[in-house]
């Protein structure tokens, strides 16, 4: 088996898009949500750990 190439745009390439066919591979956007330097892929993950903050820096609105 050959090790295949890193392609960190398949969809930029005629040839990935082709192996991406053959093999039924999909491509999916992800969103993420950033707070305070960390790096989140549930927007509810995000706010829960917004609403920690918030009660530990003692502010009732929106955090820095």
């Amino acid at each position: 088996m050959s090790n295949p190439e890193r392609i960190d745009s398949p969809a930029s390439t005629g040839k990935a898009a082709d192996q991406m066919a053959h093999y039924g591979i999909t491509r999916v956007p992800v969103d993420y949500f950033h707070f305070r330097g960390f790096r989140y892929t549930s927007f509810a993950d995000a706010l829960a750990e917004a609403k920690r903050q918030a009660e530990l820096d003692g502010m009732t609105g929106q955090t820095r």
